[in-house]
């Protein structure tokens, strides 16, 4: 293996490093809780994620309350008792604008995104409600209906599953979803015309995979990127792009992604030899073409040589520490504001990379001193 990290290189390395996690769950709505609520069933919510009362929007007069105790529903696994009402302006055609719906949101924690695969509800709809459903989201503004069929407007209780078009909604943004009803007959102000029941939503949250580690070396002044994923689900591929002015890039390459849950190790070297200052990101594309960036980092051939960590400042018990390729007895250090070495960690020699674990070490500022050979460098961080 050709040796990195040559006598000619700068490289300035930084990483980025998010678990990758995801939850599998059927968020449910029965409307029975206590003396009926509109709150979702607390033990059907998933981590990473927060999720509404069940709500309505462009009633035609007011029904009160919303949720309300009638007759049994008669579908197999019906929860019967509560439910919930509206007042429904189901004319047609169908208006966005006008029709009434019902409504909840899945609101995911920051860094998620929610994946909604399936759908069901109960419904119930008398000579003056709606005949026909469909469903939207917010992921598209309203646009495109998701899912969409009929309703028997004859007071007769009825489950519907429709097969819906999955949808996924945008990192840390929350995920609306609205059935519509319409296509009715002469609905009357303040009358309750449409019931629904024992909503399930089936969702997934998910973690996008981003990188855990990112950097460069240069090998025969060519860029080599090395980078680790910590875990990877439906992701496609990594578009190696470069640029020379860090803002106008162009892809050079491809490199077919993995797929493996525990997450990989990739390399690549550049075909073009330095001669100036070039700049690298990595576009993760993921199977349904949602795709996001790496930091971009920058690499030179000139006589000078740095370190870097990652994340800093850390609120995390680890950080990773980009170094120059470690010579046989070399050092890390972690020295105090007062100059007190707080930690001493030996280096495996041919090393680029390090982790140091930062457990039982207090808050405040800190600095890393790497000690290789004759050489030592120095970067101040920060643990919060």
């Amino acid at each position: 293996m050709k040796h990195l990290f040559t006598i000619r290189l700068l490289v300035i390395a930084l990483a980025i490093l998010l678990t990758a996690q995801i939850s599998h769950a059927q968020i449910k709505w029965d409307f029975d809780q206590g003396t009926g609520t509109a709150s979702p069933i607390a033990a059907s919510i998933p981590p990473n994620v927060t999720v509404s009362d069940f709500s309505f929007g462009n009633t035609f007069g007011t029904v009160t309350p919303m949720v309300t105790n009638t007759s049994a529903s008669n579908y197999t696994g019906a929860s019967a008792n509560y439910n919930a009402t509206v007042s429904a302006n189901a004319l047609s055609p169908f208006s966005i604008a006008n029709n009434t719906y019902f409504t909840f949101t899945l609101t995911p924690a920051t860094g998620y995104n929610i994946n909604l695969s399936a759908i069901q509800f109960g419904a119930r709809s008398i000579g003056a409600g709606p005949n026909a459903y469909q469903i939207y989201t917010s992921a598209d503004n309203y646009t495109t209906a998701i899912a969409g069929n009929s309703l028997t407007n004859n007071s007769a209780w009825v489950l519907k599953q429709p097969t819906i078009t999955a949808v996924s909604g945008a990192v840390s943004t929350p995920l609306t979803i609205r059935v519509y009803g319409y296509s009715g007959v002469s609905p009357v102000s303040g009358t309750a015309n449409w019931r629904i029941d024992d909503v399930a939503v089936t969702v997934s949250v998910v973690m996008p995979i981003s990188l855990k580690s990112f950097s460069i070396a240069v090998d025969n002044k060519q860029p080599v990127l090395n980078w680790q994923t910590a875990q990877e689900i439906n992701a496609n591929y990594f578009s190696i792009e470069k640029s020379s002015n860090a803002k106008d890039f162009t892809e050079v390459t491809k490199i077919i992604a993995s797929n493996k849950a525990q997450g990989s190790t990739y390399q690549y070297t550049d075909i073009e030899k330095l001669t100036a200052t070039k700049y690298f990101r990595i576009k993760m594309v993921d199977k349904d073409g949602s795709y996001k960036y790496s930091n971009v980092l920058s690499v030179t051939d000139k006589e000078n040589i740095a370190i870097s960590a990652y994340p800093n400042p850390t609120t995390t018990n680890n950080i990773s520490l980009s170094h120059p390729k470690a010579q046989e007895g070399a050092l890390i250090k972690i020295v105090g504001i007062n100059g007190a070495v707080i930690m001493l960690q030996q280096v495996s020699k041919d090393a680029v990379q390090s982790t140091l674990n930062l457990q039982g070490i207090a808050k405040g500022k800190y600095v890393i001193v790497f000690e290789n050979g004759s050489n030592k460098n120095a970067i101040q961080f920060d643990k919060q």
